[in-house]
Parts: C-alpha cells; structure tokens; sequence
C-alpha cells in the first residue's frame, strides 16, 4: 500500500483516506453496554414459560459460577460490562442445551451477538463472556437452594454489572 500523499511505482498519488463518521450504536447493542449470551432456545420440552427462577436462586447460582471464573472482574477492564442471559435450569442442577457441561462448545448457539463481540475492540467483553461460560460449565451441577421448587425446569435470568459482583 502506498501511503496517503506519496507517489505509488506507477507515479499517481494516493489520496488520504479518511473513514466515514457513524452515529454512535444504540445502547442496548452496544457491546459497551450489554454483552448477551443469550440463545435462541431457553426452555426444554415441558418447562413452563412462566417457570422463572426467583432473585435468590439467581443469586445462589451466580455466586458457584463465580468461584470459577478465571478473570479478575473487579479490575478495571471487566468491571463496567453488563452480562444479560438467561439458562435453563434443569432439576438436576444442570444447565439444559447448549449450555450444560457436557454440551459440544458452540459459541455461537450460545452467544446471539457473538459477531459483534469479535470486533476490534470487543476484546474484553468477549473474554468476560466467554469465560462465564467457561465457568457455567465448570460449575455445573448446581446446588440448588431448598426452596421446594427443584422438581421443574427454571428460567434463569442472568443481568448483572461484573463489578457488582
């Protein structure tokens, strides 16, 4: 490539190249915001839809995953991305596909903007979401809380700020 303004072996000059302004993305797409890892399928045969688990359970799930996240999500990198899913928890303690353990690893079954967080500058919130599914994995079975509600499939929303942790 010929650099902006010098001459090219055949003589020409290049003329300087300048990029495009774009408006800036909306928040809710933005990977600066969000970084969903979210899939197209968030119940098995037979859960009901209505199924969500509660704010407690949510939590207790959270924290075993936590235990085995390997990034520092306090740091200054990590702490400001918003991870929003959600799983299906199955009676079990298992996640139900494509998020349980033993679950062939599909990124992009599991991630739907997974395209967009492989963009130039998506780095971290990239590695955030692929290493809290590393750690969904790792995690599973679940303890479930004794709440009398481990019989049926759950929803398991997931929203959380990492530095809130």
């Amino acid at each position: 490539r010929t650099a902006p303004g010098r001459a090219d072996d055949s003589g020409t000059t290049a003329a300087p190249q300048r990029a495009a302004p774009q408006a800036p993305p909306a928040p809710a797409e933005s990977p600066a915001q969000s970084a969903p890892f979210e899939s197209g399928r968030f119940r098995p045969d037979g859960a009901s839809p209505d199924t969500v688990a509660s704010q407690a359970v949510q939590d207790f799930v959270l924290a075993q995953i936590a235990r085995h996240w390997i990034i520092d999500f306090r740091g200054a990198r990590f702490r400001n991305i918003v991870l929003t899913g959600r799983f299906v928890l199955l009676p079990n303690g298992m996640l139900a596909a494509p998020f349980g353990k033993n679950d062939p690893w599909n990124i992009s079954a599991m991630v739907s903007n997974y395209e967009q967080l492989r963009q130039p500058g998506a780095e971290a919130y990239r590695t955030a979401v692929e290493t809290f599914l590393q750690a969904a994995r790792q995690a599973q079975p679940f303890r479930l809380p004794p709440d009398g509600k481990g019989e049926v499939p759950r929803v398991l929303p997931m929203n959380f700020r990492l530095g809130d942790l």
